[in-house]
């Protein structure tokens, strides 16, 4: 094979006479090889600020004590000319623009920037890493990077050692426009003055890049200033959101925690102590932002922030930067919001769109959002003083069915609980749950109430049904109920009713799950058709969908017995099943974590899957595996024993990649003894006897003292739990079915 080799240069990625080399095949001209003369490189950085990662130590410390903070992370796609590599990529050219001289540093190809924290070299690794950091964190949310930053060049110039109103010894930073809708540079100062002749850069500090180049940088390309019309920016909101999934700060709410001396920030400010939307500092600037930090921070709580898994945080954390990214970029220099209400719309609007890079459905989240500002004193009824120190009010007309938040919508992990959604066997109206009997008509009722400020005017309430399962996606899990939708009176604000019943024949033993939503004209479900959201399309996963309305709620709140002591309740997992469900469409590591209540865990019982995989598999896109949970018993307890405890919840979790995507949650009843019959008795699967006559006694009855049985018929035997009896501390077999 002949080859030759030729260089030439290009522009790419924003990098200007960028110089490639290519080796071609003589013969055919395919290429064999092709290179830019571009390398990636180590370096070490504060991949977050010592005390987010660590709980500390402050700027003011030594080298000696900062430097085992640091990291070594690659640094990407950086410039060589001539061997020599300079901190300068497709993004971000760290650059010396200011008084004081303070020269980037270079490297000879392959060998690392890596110097001591308190160095101006230091200060620009981290300058380099943070910057490009950013713009990439763009791109993986899911926005073309040329379109979104339509007015900046790039490599966007950076000064790790700028200075502001000609001081260079300074804490502070700034993100400059260049006046036509783009980004002009950024510059960091200091983190620390106690010792300048050693520095310390603010450049350092991942949170205050975001909220340079998250705050102001991303304004000035869509409205082309560095403000909102209403607060400073989101850079607060930003640097809060992307760094609590992790983070070892001992005071959560603190922005700027390594500089909090300084940069006294907070996003968990009182709406009583001023500090909501119209209240007294809701005075535009600073303040103003961490009155939006602190509402941007409650809705990344909502949607995962609270959450105990750190996948499920981490979820929760670039999810709302998305949203703050796609309303900022719907926004332009005529429509940037004057006040936070406006601000409120384009966030509701903005969340519509799907999130098509994460392939997630858009319409999910919209009422969240509206809580988060009305929590924040936005959306203040006629005749609420000017001087904001409340909360605001709930829309008009606010349709619920309660899971124990009362129509809001702060985090719930167990989204699965609903007590409002009962079934009863016969159509009584009873308001207490009785487990599903199979193969036979069911009756479901539900509990709607109304916590807005107008009645409704109609409605109608809808039934659905599932398999024993979590991890459901909807529509394509659920089934109609035989009754599929009641009409809903009107309700006055504050008050409630009982919608049933809804006839429903479930087929899967276990009990299957129960789903529900209320919806009308004023207050639509996000699953109705009727909102033209693409989550009530589909597929959108339950997890997103059922606690991020409360138009829905959904029922997998299994009674077992918890009056019948270690047998019954061991009795009642005997050949249990469900199934788990991946509800993403990418392939998933799956968990089936189970979690006993302290009465059963203190006794030594336990739990495990007999199932392929156990508690740990993989599943395909939507892929499913039947789950079977075996109950260990351990010690015994009484109904007393019970008592004392207080409720007690046996929880069956389903992770998918780390998050929480549904549950089964068994309680222990102390009503019932055995466990419930979920199949339907034998008179209606066998021939019955014939109703007692006055010359014959009732079949398998005890004497009745010679008296006739009157015509009346034989009453039938009481259900045989699952495991009858308890043998050698195991499950042993069901009765064969009749």
């Amino acid at each position: 094979m002949w080859w030759s080799s030729f260089t030439f240069s290009v522009t790419w990625n924003g990098i200007a006479d960028l110089a490639w080399v290519a080796l071609l095949d003589v013969a055919t001209l395919s290429v064999l090889y092709l290179r830019a003369f571009i390398d990636d490189v180590n370096g070490l950085v504060f991949e977050t600020d010592p005390i987010t990662l660590n709980g500390g130590p402050l700027p003011s410390a030594t080298s000696a004590q900062l430097n085992p903070l640091r990291s070594t992370v690659q640094l990407p796609e950086l410039v060589s000319v001539a061997g020599t590599v300079s901190l300068t990529g497709p993004h971000v050219a760290v650059q010396d623009l200011e008084a004081l001289a303070a020269a980037p540093p270079t490297r000879p190809a392959g060998s690392p920037f890596s110097y001591d924290a308190r160095t101006n070299h230091f200060a620009a690794v981290n300058a380099y890493y943070h910057c490009d950091r950013f713009f990439h964190l763009v791109r993986d949310l899911g926005f073309d990077l040329p379109t979104y930053f339509t007015g900046t060049p790039f490599p966007s110039p950076v000064d790790h050692r700028g200075n502001i109103w000609g001081s260079t010894n300074t804490i502070n930073a700034y993100c400059a426009g260049n006046g036509s809708y783009g980004i002009l540079r950024t510059a960091f100062m200091l983190a620390d003055l106690g010792d300048v002749a050693n520095p310390i850069g603010l450049a350092c500090d991942w949170r205050v890049v975001l909220h340079e180049l998250g705050g102001h940088g991303i304004l000035y390309n869509h409205v082309n200033s560095p403000n909102f019309g209403f607060a400073h920016s989101a850079g607060d909101s930003f640097a809060a959101v992307l760094n609590d999934p992790g983070s070892r700060a001992p005071d959560r709410f603190e922005t700027f925690p390594w500089v909090y001396s300084v940069i006294d920030r907070r996003h968990d400010r009182d709406v009583t102590a001023g500090w909501a939307w119209g209240g007294s500092n809701d005075v535009g600037g600073y303040p103003s932002e961490e009155i939006l930090c602190t509402t941007h921070f409650r809705l990344y709580r909502a949607v995962g922030g609270d959450g105990a898994e750190l996948k499920q945080r981490e979820y929760a954390s670039r999810y709302t930067a998305y949203l703050m990214l796609r309303t900022i970029g719907s926004l332009t220099q005529a429509t940037n919001p004057s006040d936070a209400e406006a601000y409120a719309t384009a966030m509701i609007a903005a969340e519509r769109g799907n999130w098509t890079s994460e392939d997630m459905v858009g319409g999910v989240y919209g009422k969240v959002v509206r809580w988060a500002f009305e929590k924040q004193g936005a959306y203040q009824p006629p005749g609420a003083p000017d001087d904001v120190v409340s909360e605001g009010a709930p829309p008009a007309v606010d349709l619920y069915i309660d899971d124990g938040r009362h129509g809001e919508y702060p985090f719930q992990e167990h989204f699965w609980e609903t007590r409002d959604i009962w079934n009863r066997n016969d159509p009584d109206g009873e308001a207490k749950h009785q487990t599903p009997i199979v193969c036979r008509k069911n009756h479901a009722y539900v509990r709607v109430k109304n916590r807005g400020t107008k009645p409704n005017k109609g409605g109608r309430v809808h039934g659905w049904h599932a398999r024993p399962g979590a991890g459901l996606v909807w529509p394509d899990d659920f089934e109609p109920m035989t009754t599929a939708s009641l009409s809903l009176p009107s309700l006055k604000p504050g008050e409630e009713v009982v919608v049933g019943p809804f006839e429903w024949t479930p087929i899967h033993p276990g009990h299957e799950v129960m789903f529900m939503s209320v919806t009308a004209p004023q207050d639509r479900a996000n699953n109705d058709r009727l909102t033209g959201l693409s989550a009530a399309k589909g597929p959108t996963p339950a997890w997103r969908l059922v606690p991020t309305d409360n138009n829905i709620a959904m029922r997998a709140l299994i009674p077992v017995p918890g009056g019948g002591g270690r047998c019954a309740l061991e009795a009642a997992f005997c050949n249990r099943k469900f199934w788990a469900h991946n509800p993403f469409a990418k392939t998933a590591r799956m968990e089936v974590r189970a979690v006993l209540p302290p009465l059963l865990e203190s006794r030594g019982w336990t739990m495990h899957f007999n199932n392929p995989g156990g508690s740990h598999f993989t599943l395909g896109p939507r892929g499913e595996r039947e789950i079977r949970p075996v109950l260990v018993s351990g010690r015994d307890f009484s109904p007393a024993d019970l008592a004392d405890a207080g409720p007690a919840t046996i929880t069956v979790l389903v992770l998918a990649n780390g998050i929480v995507v549904g549950g089964m949650s068994y309680r222990l009843d102390p009503e019932l003894d055995a466990p419930a019959r979920e199949r339907p008795p034998a008179k209606d699967c066998r021939p019955q006897p014939e109703p007692c006559k006055d010359d014959k006694r009732c079949d398998d009855e005890p004497p009745c003292d010679d008296k006739p049985c009157h015509g009346k018929p034989c009453e039938p035997k009481p259900p045989r739990p699952c495991c009858e009896p308890c043998i050698d501390d195991r499950c042993c077999p069901p009765p064969a079915c009749c």
